[in-house]
């Protein structure tokens, strides 16, 4: 913004002089001598005519040069943000697969950088954030294969249509994230606190949701085929319109109280396991 606020001073400055010029040469025309022709302007009409059209188009021109100054300004800008996002691309690149707390901090600052240069659709392959905090990461047909959350605190966020396959969420705490039509193949959600994250239409073949807390969990859509439930806290999970459900991975979950399911299997499963259906939860 400085640079704009001094290009348009310079224009200004531009069009005062120039301004300054016409009506100077306007007021004193009469005190120069009329002898002097230069081609067509060979007579005291030519003369006034040429002063009188300068005039007329002092406006023209100021409006003409901001014009330019906005257009050289907007390719700059945008020179400028694709230069930014090559090298915040490039810092990615550097530390895929590293690890180490310093690195995932700063994997940190550069996503937020690309999203504050409004990427969305980033490569985030074996990228490590284990340990950090992210919070508004929004996120279209991103790769994240192999990224790592290991006890990561993920918050406000909305992951549309990316990659998670193999992606690691040990011991993250989620809240308010929301996965839709995400590939999260073998992905690692053992002892997360991902209470109220939605699923919906995701593809969860093998993931690991071992020992997680999933009170109020949207599966809604999502297919959970081999999923692993040992353990789970599942109290008010939404499992309509699920696919490859298996009810045997349902019943290895500790507690199952109020999840939204079909009303005959949630009586089945009430029946055979009156423990995991505790009313205080």
């Amino acid at each position: 913004m400085k640079n704009l606020f001094i290009d348009y001073w310079s224009v200004l400055l531009v069009v005062f002089l120039y301004s300054v010029f016409v009506i100077l040469a306007s007021v004193y025309f009469y005190e120069f001598p009329q002898s002097k022709s230069f081609g067509i302007y060979n007579s005291e009409d030519s003369w006034i005519g040429l002063l009188i059209n300068l005039n007329s188009s002092i406006i023209d021109f100021l409006v003409f040069s901001f014009i330019v100054v906005i257009l050289i300004n907007k390719q700059s800008s945008k020179m400028q943000r694709n230069t930014e996002v090559k090298i915040n691309k490039e810092l990615l690149e550097i530390n895929r697969e590293q690890e180490g707390q310093h690195v995932a901090l700063m994997n940190v600052i550069t996503l937020k950088k690309l999203i504050n240069l409004g990427c969305k659709n980033i490569n985030l392959s074996k990228i490590c954030f284990n340990e950090t905090s992210l919070s508004q990461i929004n996120l279209n047909n991103s790769k994240l294969m192999g990224a790592r959350f290991f006890n990561c605190t993920l918050k406000n966020s909305t992951l549309e249509e990316c990659n998670f396959k193999g992606a690691i969420f040990k011991e993250a705490k989620l809240s308010n994230v929301n996965f839709i039509n995400c590939n999260l193949r073998n992905g690692h959600f053992s002892n997360s606190k991902a209470k109220g994250v939605i699923f919906k239409n995701c593809d969860l073949y093998k993931c690991d949701f071992s020992d997680s807390n999933l009170k109020n969990a949207d599966f809604r859509g999502a297919s959970l085929e081999h999923i692993n439930f040992i353990g789970a806290n599942l109290s008010h999970a939404n499992f309509k319109n699920v696919k490859n459900l298996d009810l045997e991975k349902l019943k290895q979950a500790k507690l199952l109280n109020k999840i939204k399911i079909d009303r005959q299997i949630y009586d089945d499963l009430k029946k055979q396991y009156p423990e995991k259906f505790n009313s205080n939860d």
